[in-house]
Order: C-alpha cells, then structure tokens, then sequence
C-alpha cells in the first residue's frame, strides 16, 4: 500500500544553547512618529510626521525573553491639536521607556512596557508596545525595522515607524 506525503519545508532558526545567546546589544534608531492632527512650524496638520532619534540598549535573558531600555528624542517641536486640553505643545519630548521583549520566533520580536516622556510643558507617563524584525548584517550585527504605539498618559498616542543598527557583545 502506497502512501502520499505532501509537506511544507519551513526555515528553521538554529537551535542556540541558551549559554550562546549574545546577552547584550546597543542600537542607535531614527524613526518617525505619526501624530493626530496638530501644527508645526506654522503649518496645520491633519497628520503630523516628526522625526526621532534614539538610542537602546537590550538584554537577553535567554533565547525568549529580553529587557530593552529605549531612549529617543523627538527632533522636532510641535502642537497637537485635537486632545483633551486644547493645543498641547510638545517641544523635543525625550521617551525614556523599559520594555519587555518576547522572540515569537522567525526573527519576529513583540515589545512592551512602561515610560516616561519628558517636556518642559508636560510630563506624561507612556505605554508603548511594537514589533520588531531583526535581520543579521554580520556577525554581532543586525539591522530591525520595527513599529511601536505609544499611548500618552491617555492623552493622546503616536504611532512610530523606524529602524535600529545594533551591535551584539557579550556572552
């Protein structure tokens, strides 16, 4: 009697000793945030779209789960509009976030947890939660477009889309 096999050749990650795992990286970021409707440098704005600059550092815990602490600056000043409290200026907010970081496998990093976004008009407690694809340029290197939402002290929320370079050290 015959038998038909129809299968799927997946790729498979490599299969890390948790002992091998890189446990810390540094990355420098430059993404841009999309914000409701607001203005900057005299323009109104349906959609707003800033740049920011950032730098992480991440750790490892194992071949799962890892801490990330992110720190960016919006590089540019503006006012949103549509809040709770009318016209909201932000003027180079900086974020200073700790999240969580879970490997859901193939590459695919889901991230989140709690902040802090300092300005000079009004602090905000931050959430944020993103997701990440990390792509190897070379040993102990690696490129990660990733997007992340923030929601401000309930506020408002921004969406960030973005890329980080990082270097893996430490074993």
């Amino acid at each position: 009697m015959g038998h038909l096999v129809i299968g799927q050749h997946t790729e498979e990650e490599p299969d890390i000793h948790p002992n091998e795992v890189p446990h810390w990286k540094v990355g420098l970021s430059i993404s841009h945030a999309f914000l409701p409707a607001g203005s900057h440098d005299n323009f109104n704005e349906k959609l707003l779209i800033v740049p920011a600059i950032g730098i992480e550092l991440f750790y490892n815990i194992n071949q799962k789960w890892g801490i990330i602490w992110a720190n960016e600056v919006t590089m540019q000043s503006y006012v949103v509009s549509n809040v709770k409290e009318d016209n909201l200026k932000r003027e180079f907010p900086i974020v200073s976030a700790i999240v969580a970081n879970y490997h859901i496998g193939k590459r695919f990093y889901l991230n989140a947890g709690p902040g802090l976004e300092i300005e000079k008009h009004a602090n905000f407690f931050i959430f944020r939660f993103g997701l990440e694809y990390e792509l190897v340029i070379s040993e102990g290197w690696d490129v990660a477009p990733a997007t992340h939402f923030e929601t401000k002290q309930g506020k408002f929320g921004a969406f960030y889309f973005g890329v980080t370079i990082a270097r893996h050290f430490g074993k």
